[in-house]
């Protein structure tokens, strides 16, 4: 009986890694077909200030619209984003960059991070997230750490219908700025 049971868990262990690995494939097989045909049809730049600026640009192939946002300010917010969607479902959302921690943490805490996060979905309600990050105490060690951020495995969970949701927040307020801004 518990060599049935460990059998059973190592079955579905592989089973669920599967189909993971085959939703992250299929996913990336259509994203590389979508770049090589979608065309520009919109971009902005927004510079808040001399050290802060917002950058999009919007694509569109047949029932697939891109939105690249990317997002500087000074050494608080370096980010991109990369969000895939078909129809109006969210396949892919890629975020990267650093992202800056509360100032008021103090001088032992960490100043930012460096991070990488992708979604996968398959249906608003099931998809996969790869997350893998470096905390870094001061802004020196930014460049140090993107570059070590390649060399880690991502982490790689489950996800649901309100992660969907948050995501999907996201594109819809870059969305709105970015036809506010045009």
């Amino acid at each position: 009986m518990k060599n049935y049971t460990i059998i059973l868990l190592i079955s579905s262990f592989l089973i669920l890694v599967n189909c993971k690995s085959r939703l992250i494939n299929k996913t990336e097989e259509t994203i590389g077909k979508i770049n090589k045909q979608s065309v520009l049809i919109d971009q902005f730049k927004k510079n808040g200030r001399n050290d802060a600026f917002m950058k999009s640009k919007l694509y569109n192939y047949q029932n697939f619209e891109i939105l690249e946002a990317e997002f500087f300010g000074d050494t608080l917010m370096r980010t991109q984003m990369k969000i895939y969607m078909k129809d109006s479902l969210m396949i892919k959302f890629e975020h990267y960059g650093l992202r800056g921690s509360d100032a008021r943490l103090g001088k032992e805490k960490p100043y930012a991070k460096v991070f990488s996060e992708i979604y996968y979905f398959e249906s608003p309600r099931k998809g996969i997230l790869k997350y893998k990050e470096i905390k870094i105490k001061n802004f020196s060690a930014f460049k140090k750490a993107k570059s070590d951020l390649d060399k880690i495995k991502f982490e790689i969970t489950e996800v649901n219908q309100n992660d969907y949701e948050m995501v999907l927040r996201n594109y819809v307020d870059l969305i709105q700025l970015h036809n506010k801004t045009n």
